[in-house]
């Protein structure tokens, strides 16, 4: 038995146990309170070997009480088990197994690590109340007022700090903001990102619905003086669970008849981009995966937003009528788009004429 202790206090002081004596139940019985901690263990020794000691049910979270000779050999075999471990997987050291009681400059350390992870603060103080919890049954001790000070003081500088950063936050852009966009490219050099976008504002399309785009799911429709709108075939939809298609029509920003040079008009940019990407009509219509639209998407909305603190986690492609009844190309009012933003309709060649007329007379 002796050498067993011995063993122990030689390998273990870096796990944070220093082994004194191995004894019936008292105070000291720090080796019955390290083998205990069955639920810590378990993640350095295999428990479940033959001719192992049952730890895991019989020792997992109690103190140990009086036992017998049958106890006294398990708990020998497995000691000796342990050491032998320790001494040919030195790597097994680093795990180690939480020391407590933790001491207050531990407190404060542990407030000021998860206070660099850049957590919420209510998830700080969740952990440090656990971890405070779990202290007290190993430290019977109280704090000293100074102590406690400390630690209140560390825990209200982690709540100013986290509680005061900006907030990130979904935005729709006003139309001077998407002209900027328009004329603006992500860091990542994809010009067709800035196209995903403007026609993801014009025809009021998710993310996902223009990732899912098809090179034939556009269509031109001819005006006099060529194409003046297009039909958007929306291919993918949440609100289309039978997967059947939606149409979506998107107008030119000039009138009818006048040559169009807008960069953001979102049906002429999709026209010179087909032109300079052509394709089989399967083929993906933008060739950009949802990460790379989503952070091009959010690099622009950061360009536009340069002048504000608060910081964007995207775009919102929603309708807004006091920002959008101004902006030709697209909607006029509510009921314009109630009456000619209805997907799901195929048949309606005029509405999408006078549509793209009405666009045009903006």
């Amino acid at each position: 038995m002796n050498r067993i202790v011995d063993a122990l206090n030689k390998n273990c002081p870096e796990a944070g146990h220093i082994v004194t004596a191995f004894h019936v139940p008292g105070n000291t019985n720090c080796l019955a309170d390290m083998l205990s901690r069955a639920d810590k263990l378990s993640e350095i020794i295999p428990m479940r070997r033959r001719g192992w000691h049952p730890l895991a049910e019989n020792w997992t979270g109690k103190a140990m009480p009086s036992f017998n000779a049958k106890d006294l050999y398990g708990l020998c075999r497995s000691g000796i088990r342990l050491c032998i471990y320790f001494m040919q997987e030195p790597r097994a050291l680093t795990v180690g197994i939480p020391s407590f009681p933790a001491d207050p400059e531990a407190l404060c350390g542990f407030i000021v690590a998860l206070t660099q992870r850049g957590l919420m603060y209510e998830t700080v103080k969740k952990y440090f109340d656990t971890v405070k919890v779990r202290n007290r049954l190993w430290d019977p001790e109280k704090m000293t007022p100074l102590q406690k000070e400390s630690i209140r003081l560390h825990l209200l500088a982690s709540k100013r700090i986290l509680r005061n950063r900006r907030r990130k936050r979904t935005v729709t852009l006003t139309k001077a903001q998407v002209e900027l966009v328009s004329r603006s490219v992500p860091p990542s050099k994809r010009k067709e990102s800035t196209t995903a976008y403007l026609l993801g504002v014009h025809a009021l399309l998710r993310l996902k619905e223009i990732i899912a785009l098809r090179k034939g799911d556009i269509e031109f429709i001819a005006g006099q003086a060529g194409a003046h709108h297009m039909r958007v075939n929306v291919r993918q939809s949440k609100t289309d669970q039978s997967a059947s298609g939606q149409y979506v029509i998107v107008g030119c920003r000039q009138k009818e008849g006048f040559h169009c040079g807008d960069p953001a008009c979102a049906m002429h940019r999709v026209q010179q981009h087909l032109a300079a990407r052509p394709g089989p009509l399967h083929a993906s219509l933008f060739d950009v995966t949802y990460s790379q639209l989503s952070y091009d998407i959010q690099a622009l909305v950061e360009i536009a937003l340069s002048d504000q603190t608060e910081a964007v986690i995207g775009h919102s492609f929603g309708i807004n009528r006091r920002i959008w009844e101004d902006l030709p190309g697209r909607w006029q009012d509510v009921r314009t788009v109630a009456n000619n933003y209805l997907r799901g309709q195929t048949t309606r060649g005029v509405q999408e004429r006078g549509f793209g007329q009405r666009n045009g007379s903006n």
